[in-house]
């Protein structure tokens, strides 16, 4: 019996052996493939920073040439008369054109354009509130006909979502508390 489970073992050995040889294969089969990958995106890598090197840089030093400040102030006294078309802007080191810069017209004309652009400005204001109060009416009304149609009062309950559609016809929630209000009545 002893050389029966000698020849056990041993046969239990071997197999352990072939099991543990065969997954050092494996893992050093893994590894160079690893490492075989990682060469191809070295590479890779290298190719792309090559081609990134040909082109130029995010943020170039190439800057437009600088004219001179005389030229600029000609400029502005040319437009000066154009002014209500496009506004000259004045570079905020250029102190001789400060100090030539009109402050009260440009108020003047900010003033006129103000004066246009408030009579749409208030029309366009006075629309939205109107909305707005007619939404909260609608709101009130909803509220109104809730409690009527809590106390069971179906028909009051009816006029009052009626009213609030009135004043909110796209609002959904007033709708389908109408709906139920009527077939709750029958």
């Amino acid at each position: 019996m002893d050389s029966d489970k000698a020849i056990q073992l041993q046969h239990q050995i071997r197999e352990n052996n072939e099991d543990l040889q065969s997954f050092l294969r494996e893992l050093n089969n893994w590894e160079s493939e690893i490492k075989r990958k990682d060469e191809e995106l070295k590479s890779q890598k290298r190719s792309e920073t090559e081609l990134l090197k040909d082109l130029p840089p995010v943020r170039t030093k190439i800057s437009k040439p600088k004219t001179k400040k005389k030229k600029k102030e000609v400029k502005t006294s040319e437009n000066e008369n154009s002014a209500e078309q496009k506004p000259v802007r004045i570079s905020s080191f250029d102190y001789n054109a400060w100090n030539k810069f009109d402050v009260e017209k440009v108020l003047k004309d900010m003033d006129q354009n103000s004066n246009v652009k408030s009579d749409s400005e208030n029309s366009e204001e006075e629309e939205i509130l109107q909305i707005q109060r007619q939404k909260q009416k609608a709101f009130l009304d909803k509220e109104k006909g809730n409690e009527y149609f809590k106390e069971g009062k179906y028909d009051e309950a009816i006029a009052c979502y009626t009213l609030g559609i009135q004043s909110d016809p796209y609002n959904a929630v007033l709708l389908a508390n109408r709906a139920m209000a009527f077939l709750k009545k029958g």
